[in-house]
């Protein structure tokens, strides 16, 4: 990371955490899948959550008359530890 984009990602996990107090269920989507994979598909993975953000951020934008702002975070990332370098 760099310095800025860590400060940010702190943030927006933080905002994540204060919408689950402060907004109704029908305003927002909280999921997760814990699952195995190959540590050498993560970059595969990186691009097609990419594509997703990018596709339903556009179609979002498209339908009806934007009234609010929402934020989509997505994390991929070791639920157990990996022999890979930071």
């Amino acid at each position: 990371f760099e310095d800025g984009d860590y400060a940010l990602y702190l943030d927006l996990l933080a905002n994540a955490a204060e919408s689950i107090d402060r907004d109704p269920i029908a305003a927002r989507d909280f999921s997760s899948i814990t699952f195995a994979m190959d540590p050498s598909s993560v970059e595969y993975a990186r691009k097609k959550i990419q594509a997703f953000r990018r596709k339903l951020s556009a179609e979002l934008e498209r339908r009806g008359a934007p009234g609010a702002v929402y934020q989509l975070t997505v994390q991929l990332y070791p639920a157990t530890s990996t022999k890979t370098e930071k």
